[in-house]
Order: structure tokens, then C-alpha cells, then sequence
């Protein structure tokens, strides 16, 4: 075999490149490392099925870290057991368990000390671990860490006896890759002959198995979260989308809880699954959603006699403040004239969606989902109508059409069309389409029947392909926030500016009644926003 530079257990036998490495001196003949003659394996070395030596480069990486893995884990065996051992897959045990963020905190710590007492005795893997800290963290940009420590917590689970729910396992993989990190660290320097001790042991809390788990009352119902939830959605007949939502989050927290049913949750249990939340990197503003369906559906729950008491009540939201300059912002001249401009080659939709959120403010789902019928004139004015309902005084939606659906009471309106989507075609365009058809019949209906969610992921990719990708652009919401700018900088009044966007307004009592300005009221306004230069 012939080297390659830049890695040691880069090899390359012809074209086509190799991964040879040492089998360490203590584990040769011990588990796998026998040959078939059954003497002691000195050298581990398979083909990368590369010739690229790019991606050689990439996949010894890889196949390094694997290797190194399985060092350290036969090692434990080893440490464990007298004897060599091989590396079978153990079945666990039992039904799976809820374990409490501290312990998850220190089962990882227990593993930790394992690893760092066996690598003390053994450093013996000099490139491995810095190339491990390196795809480490790979792996956590990537969310791809629960093949990384998998087989460690299968077999630190397996030592234990117990299994475990979902949560739980999103939390040990969590800390688990923290721990493997100090392991990296730790090693790296006892390969340059640093044995000082390892700092940040003290951080981890003793280790306490699971005890017998709680079972139900036996004078009381069982109450499951399929039970509460059916209650709800009958009650308050939620739209299929918001109920898979709220089905999915209360499940969530049903599990957590478990074996322990609903009726048996306890404040310390929402406690401890916001605090999970967070450990597993969730955001606040998410925590919050999610402790909102769950707290909802129970609050309907105790309403019906189904469960005793909210355990939510009084739990607070963790905190959600954005920090300055992190905020949305909406789009500038220059990428307005570069998105729309662009539009202009592209066919149905992807044409003129963007130059309706532009030029109307309206959200993607409210011009994704029009029929052609709901394009009106009235008063020399032209404009669309944005309803749940099929179009206004008219028949119902024929079967198989998309489903259609709006924000809130206010997002019912009449959105002016304004004379530059005129000038650019967009009458010619609808009078071109069947009468009885939708408005853009090219957008795909999702699970739901929804055309609104189908036009938004393909235009927010659109506009990142476009290299307009600043974190603090929402690629079609910020459509919205550059109208509420050009409305204001036009001196529309807010009630005007409200009525555009669909906002509620609530200044007064007044502000509900009436049927709410006339539409060449809102036409006149909207005509005196700024249109960028170069459109």
C-alpha cells in the first residue's frame, strides 16, 4: 500500500484507497480481533471503496471514529469482565422508563468516569480522539449524534437492565455527547502526556436506578391521553392540522409520564419535562407552545371530570426574549427588485405569489388558496377576496378541492389589487383560467388538503437559493413586515394599515362595528406606497 498524506490511516493499494490501523497491543486477540487462524489481529485495514481522495479523506474520518469506538467500548468489556469478550447485541430488559433529567445527567456522568478510568490505563489512540471531537461536532450540526453514542448508551441501558421512552433517550443521547466530548478532551491531553485530573466531574450528580414504577389507583379510571384528547377535539372541533399538533405534544407529555397515566400527572412532572425541553435544545418560544396545547386540552380535561386538577396551573413559560437586532426585518428595495424581479421567468405561482405578498402584505396561505372566482371588481376597483368559504354567496367548494383556512376573524377581507400587478399582467393571467377553478391550480394540496404550507416551503427555498438568507428574514413573512413600513411611511392611518393586513384591531369598542372600510378606501391608500426603482 502506498501513504497518503495528511492521515495516517489513509491508505492506498492501486487506485483505490484503504483504512489500515494498529489493533492496540492490549486488545489484540481479545473479542473480534483474532484472525481465522485464531491468532492475535495485529492491523485492521478494509477498502473505502474511493478512489476520490477527497472523499477518501472524508470517509476515513469516519471510519476512524468507528473503529476507535469499538476500541474503547471492548476495553469496558474488558474492564468488566475477566476474559476476552466478543461484542454481542444484548436484548433489554423490561418495559420502558421515564428517567428524570438529573438522572440522565448522571448515568452520562457514570459512563464518563467508566471511559476516562479505562483510557488512563490504555492511551493509546493519539489521531482518534482529535479527529473525534472534530466529526463530533460535525454530528451535532448535523443532529446526526445518536449514531455516534448509540451503541455506548444501548450498552451502558443494557448493564442497567432498563429500557426507555423516547424523551428519555433524546435526553441521554444529549448528555452522552457532552460526556464523549470531556472523554475526547481528557484523552487528547493524556496522549501528550498530560494526566492531570479531569475537571467538571464534580458537575455530575450520583447515579440512582429507576425504583419499582408507579402504577395506577385501583379505585380509578386509567385516563389515557387518546381519552382527553377525543373530549377536546369533540368539544372544540379543532382544524385537522391543529389537532395533530396538540395530539402529538400531549402524547409527548403523556410518555414522559409513564407508566403513570394523566389523571396521575403532578406539577413536579411539567417541571421536569420543561426542564428536559431545554436540556434537548428546544427553544423557549417552542417550550411555551408546547406546554400551552398540553395545559389546554387538560384544562377541557378537569372541565369534564376527566382528571382531578391541571398540573400546568401555575407552571411558568420559560422566557422568550429575542435579542436586539435578532428580530425580523422586513425585505429591502434592493431584495425586493432582485426576488420579484426574478419572479418574472418563472411560471403560474411561482411567478405571482411573490408579487401578490409584495404588493397586498397578505400571508402566502391567503393568496395560495383563492378560487378565480374570488377576484372581484367593484367601483373601477379590483380585488381579492381572502375567506374560508368557497367565494362569497356562492356554492360550496366542489369535492376534492383544497381546503381553506384563515388566521383570525379580521384575516376575512378584501385585498385591492394594486395597478402595478396590473401593469404586470396579473388580470391577464386569472382571465386566462377556468372561472370555476382555483387561482393558482399548479400548487399542490399537502395531507391536509392545504395548498398554503406546499407554496410556502418552496418559495422560502427559493428566496435562499436566491442568497438572500439573512437569519433575520422569515423569506415570505418578511413580505408583511416591509408593507406595515411602506403603509406607515405612506402616512396610511392604523385602523387603514390594519385593514390591509388583516390585523386585529381592538383600539376601542367602536373599532367591531360596521362592515369595516370600503375597498376603494383601501385601493387609494395602498396606491400611495413607494414601488422600489428598478421594477
Amino acid at each position: 500500500m502506498n501513504d497518503v498524506a495528511r492521515h495516517t490511516r489513509l491508505k492506498r493499494r492501486g487506485s483505490t484507497y484503504w483504512f489500515k490501523a494498529k489493533v492496540p497491543k492490549d486488545l489484540q486477540g481479545r473479542g473480534r480481533f483474532v484472525t481465522g487462524k485464531g491468532t492475535p489481529k495485529t492491523d485492521e485495514a478494509f477498502s473505502l471503496r474511493t478512489r476520490d481522495p477527497d472523499a477518501a479523506r472524508r470517509a476515513v474520518v469516519e471510519a476512524s471514529l468507528r473503529f476507535d469506538q469499538e476500541c474503547d467500548q471492548l476495553r469496558r468489556e474488558l474492564a468488566a469482565h475477566a476474559g476476552p469478550v466478543a461484542l454481542p447485541e444484548r436484548p433489554l430488559n423490561g418495559a420502558p422508563v421515564s428517567l428524570s433529567y438529573r438522572q440522565c445527567v448522571a448515568l452520562s456522568g457514570r459512563w464518563l468516569r467508566e471511559m476516562l478510568a479505562v483510557y488512563e490505563a490504555h492511551p493509546d489512540n493519539e489521531e482518534g480522539n482529535a479527529l473525534g471531537l472534530d466529526l463530533l461536532a460535525d454530528a451535532v450540526a448535523d443532529s446526526t449524534t445518536e449514531q455516534h453514542v448509540g451503541p455506548f448508551l444501548d450498552r451502558l441501558l443494557s448493564d442497567e437492565g432498563i429500557t426507555v421512552d423516547k424523551p428519555t433517550r433524546r435526553l441521554l443521547v444529549g448528555e452522552m455527547v457532552k460526556a464523549l466530548a470531556d472523554h475526547l478532551r481528557t484523552a487528547t491531553r493524556q496522549d501528550g502526556g498530560d494526566f492531570s485530573p479531569a475537571g467538571g466531574l464534580e458537575r455530575f450528580p450520583e447515579w440512582e436506578p429507576p425504583g419499582k414504577p408507579a402504577t395506577a389507583p385501583t379505585g380509578g379510571p386509567v385516563v389515557t391521553a387518546d381519552a382527553v384528547l377525543k373530549g377536546w377535539q369533540a368539544d372544540q372541533r379543532p382544524e385537522p392540522q391543529t389537532f395533530d399538533q396538540f395530539k402529538t405534544t400531549v402524547e409527548a407529555f403523556a410518555a414522559h409520564i409513564a407508566p403513570r397515566h394523566l389523571g396521575q400527572a403532578t406539577r413536579d412532572d411539567v417541571v421536569s419535562w420543561k426542564t428536559g425541553l431545554q436540556a434537548a435544545g428546544r427553544k423557549p418560544s417552542t417550550i411555551g407552545t408546547y406546554m400551552t396545547r398540553v395545559k389546554t386540552v387538560l384544562t377541557h380535561a378537569v372541565g369534564e371530570g376527566l382528571i382531578p386538577g391541571n398540573p400546568f396551573a401555575g407552571v411558568r413559560k420559560p422566557a422568550a426574549k429575542a435579542k436586539k437586532g435578532t428580530g425580523r426585518r422586513p425585505f429591502t428595495d434592493a431584495e425586493a427588485v432582485t426576488l420579484l424581479t426574478a419572479a418574472r421567468s418563472r411560471p403560474g405561482y411561482l411567478r405571482w405569489v411573490p408579487w401578490l405578498m409584495a404588493f397586498t402584505g397578505a400571508r402566502v396561505s391567503e393568496v395560495s388558496q383563492p378560487m378565480v372566482s374570488d377576484l372581484r371588481e367593484q367601483d373601477g376597483v379590483h380585488y381579492l377576496v381572502v375567506t374560508e368559504d368557497q367565494s362569497e354567496g356562492e356554492e360550496a367548494t366542489p369535492s376534492g378541492a383544497a381546503v381553506r383556512s384563515l388566521k383570525t376573524e379580521a384575516s376575512h377581507r378584501r385585498l385591492p389589487i394594486h395597478p402595478k400587478l396590473i401593469a404586470e399582467g396579473f388580470l391577464a393571467y386569472a382571465e386566462g383560467l377556468p372561472k370555476d377553478g382555483a387561482l393558482f391550480p399548479d400548487i399542490g394540496l399537502d395531507r391536509y388538503g392545504r395548498r398554503g404550507s406546499i407554496a410556502a416551503n418552496t418559495l422560502r427555498h427559493w428566496v435562499e437559493r436566491m442568497g438572500i438568507d439573512d437569519p433575520r428574514i422569515a423569506p415570505n413573512h418578511s413580505w408583511r413586515h416591509r408593507m406595515k413600513d411602506l403603509l406607515r411611511n405612506s402616512g396610511a392611518p392604523p385602523d387603514v394599515q390594519d385593514a390591509i393586513l388583516g390585523h386585529e384591531a381592538g383600539r376601542n369598542a367602536g373599532d367591531g362595528y360596521g362592515l369595516g372600510f370600503a375597498v376603494k378606501v383601501l385601493h387609494d391608500q395602498l396606491c400611495r406606497i413607494a414601488v422600489p426603482e428598478g421594477l
